[in-house]
């Protein structure tokens, strides 16, 4: 499962839109440790993948809550 860039998901109460990744890091991501506090690759089930190397589309992903 590969949410495409620009998608907008829910997972629980929030309301999550993929983002292209400017650069290797997750810094803003919704499912970074620092931003919500769980390990990210348990959260693969709901988002999919976000790394270039294991996408279809062979770019970099981030996800942020959708306001």
């Amino acid at each position: 499962m590969e949410k495409k860039i620009g998608e907008v998901f829910t997972d629980g109460k929030n309301k999550i839109k993929v983002f292209e990744s400017t650069d290797d890091d997750c810094k803003g991501c919704f499912y970074d440790v620092d931003v919500c506090g769980a390990d990210c690759t348990k959260n693969i089930h709901v988002a999919g993948f976000c790394g270039e190397l294991s996408r279809n589309d062979q770019t970099g992903v981030i996800f942020k809550i959708e306001k």
